[in-house]
């Protein structure tokens, strides 16, 4: 049964499904993809043009391109699953490696590749992981979540072969050489 809001009712809206959780980016993504295609064989919009029903054709395309250009934008629900299981696992060997739900969240949804930005997402990281538990973090991530490979232009969104006199590639992101 849907529960509706006296706020909601007034608007027309509903919640159908209450959900007591996060939501990744990729999940969001997934969902706005389904509501697109829905909406492809459904209500028609102005100008006989078909739109999503219950959202806005500009929510669609923004939300889309936003979330298919973020650092996580290349990874699937699935791809996420296979990130929190090998994490779960991670935390089963090694108690050093309980990180909270918003942590997994923000791991899943920016796709850290540095040790700086694992340091930004994890609360006293420096306390609760050594060095190389970072490094073998950072590992699971990339194994777990695919890089992002193209722009919407169909472009590799990093040129490997245009490297700047003194930068280098590290995880895939650009890096200025030491020495």
């Amino acid at each position: 049964a849907a529960e509706t809001s006296s706020q909601g009712a007034r608007a027309g809206m509903q919640v159908l499904k209450a959900i007591d959780g996060f939501v990744t980016n990729a999940e969001v993504l997934e969902h706005v993809r389904e509501r697109r295609e829905d909406g492809k064989r459904t209500k028609p919009g102005r100008a006989g043009k078909k739109r999503p029903r219950g959202m806005h054709p500009w929510v669609v395309r923004n939300v889309s391109a936003y979330l298919e250009h973020t650092m996580g934008g290349g990874a699937s629900a699935d791809d996420v699953g296979r990130l929190f299981y090998a994490l779960d696992e991670l935390e089963k060997g090694n108690s050093a490696f309980r990180l909270t739900a918003g942590e997994k969240m923000q791991i899943a949804n920016l796709r850290p590749r540095e040790p700086v930005e694992l340091h930004l997402i994890i609360e006293h990281c420096e306390e609760r992981l050594t060095d190389d538990d970072v490094d073998h973090l950072l590992t699971i991530i990339a194994d777990a979540l695919p890089e992002q490979v193209a722009n919407g232009d169909g472009a590799a969104e990093e040129d490997e072969d245009e490297e700047e006199e003194g930068v280098e590639t590290v995880r895939g992101r650009p890096t200025v050489a030491a020495g």
